[in-house]
This record gives structure tokens, C-alpha cells and sequence, in this order.
């Protein structure tokens, strides 16, 4: 074996025994936390007044109740560029995010592509890259009037995962108040 196949095949092996130390633990594992947002949704499924929101070909389902809505029929499209207001729950009700100052609307394509902000001082709108869309506002979004109003409940596989991000603890079942307000480009 020459010396640059033994220094990778080295280099290889030493990577393989790194692998589990850099893997996402599950330290901070909790099964009755996971279990009981798995219940929670289960149980809105079949719940007055909720309905089942899919996109076809799309990663799974998301369920809905909707508090306001409009008669207009075009819903964004995955490469729409969208103004939202919105605030997300824990299943214990615990609010870990809020945009809901009517001023002041979260911009994003709905791809995840990119995501737009005003500068404060020249008012003038910022692109920048580079955000997570969950799967299921996606679906969500998607299904959605401008004007439309909803709760939507979005499975811990659609949104953070197994990982959680910040204060949202892993296998977190989400609960959002979205309000679509505006398709600023199809």
C-alpha cells in the first residue's frame, strides 16, 4: 500500500471513531416529553373543527383549525415569497416565538432561500439566506388564502425533530398562530 492510501485509509478510520462523539446525543431525552406531544397530536386528529392539511408528494400531514378565513383561492407556491404573522406554542402552552406586531410582518420564500428584514434606518428591505422553514409550515402555507387565519399543530418529524432547536425541547409536537397576510411575489 503506498503511503497516501495509508495516511487516508488512517484518516478514514480515525474519523469513523470521532463519528459518535460529534453525533447528536439524546442526553437530553425525555420520553414523557415525547410521548405526550405524540398523544397531543394524535388526539387533535380527531378533534372538532381540525383538518388534515397535506401537499401532494410532500413529507406528511399537518392539522388545522381555521380562525379566520378569506375567499381568495391562490395559495403561495413552494418558491412564493410571503409576508406572516405568527406565534408558536409548546403543547404546555409555553410561547417560544411571537411575530405578531402588525408593523412588522416575518418576510421569507417559503423555500427556506432566503428571508427579508427592513432596515430600520433607510427602510429599505434586506435579503439574507440561509433560515429553516420547518416541513410543516410548508404544508401549512401552502394550503393557505392570503387573510387566512389558523392554529396549526405540526408534528414533532415536521418540525425541529429528534434535536429541538433553542427552547424547543427534541421531539416537540408545535402548535402556530399563523396568519398569511400577503404573496409578495409567486
Amino acid at each position: 500500500m503506498n503511503t497516501n492510501k495509508l495516511f487516508y485509509f488512517f484518516i478514514s478510520l480515525l474519523g469513523l471513531f470521532m463519528l459518535p462523539s460529534c453525533d447528536n446525543s439524546d442526553d437530553d431525552f425525555d420520553p414523557t416529553w415525547k410521548n405526550e406531544n405524540e398523544a397531543a397530536f394524535e388526539k387533535i386528529k380527531t378533534t372538532d373543527g381540525y383538518f388534515e392539511a397535506t401537499i401532494p408528494g410532500g413529507p406528511g400531514s399537518v392539522y388545522y383549525k381555521v380562525l379566520e378565513s378569506t375567499t381568495d383561492t391562490k395559495p403561495p407556491l413552494y418558491t412564493s415569497q410571503i409576508k406572516v404573522h405568527y406565534e408558536g406554542y409548546l403543547i404546555d402552552e409555553t410561547l417560544f416565538e411571537s411575530v405578531m406586531e402588525p408593523t412588522k410582518p416575518f418576510e421569507f420564500t417559503l423555500d427556506g432561500s432566503s428571508f427579508y428584514s427592513k432596515n430600520l434606518i433607510t427602510g429599505q428591505i434586506q435579503s439574507q439566506t440561509g433560515i429553516t422553514v420547518i416541513e410543516g409550515w410548508r404544508v401549512a402555507l401552502q394550503n393557505m388564502n392570503v387573510g387566512d387565519k389558523w392554529e396549526v399543530w405540526i408534528p414533532w418529524q415536521l418540525g425541529y425533530g429528534s434535536v429541538g432547536k433553542g427552547s424547543i425541547p427534541p421531539y416537540s409536537t408545535l402548535v402556530y398562530i399563523i396568519k398569511l397576510e400577503e404573496i409578495v411575489k409567486y
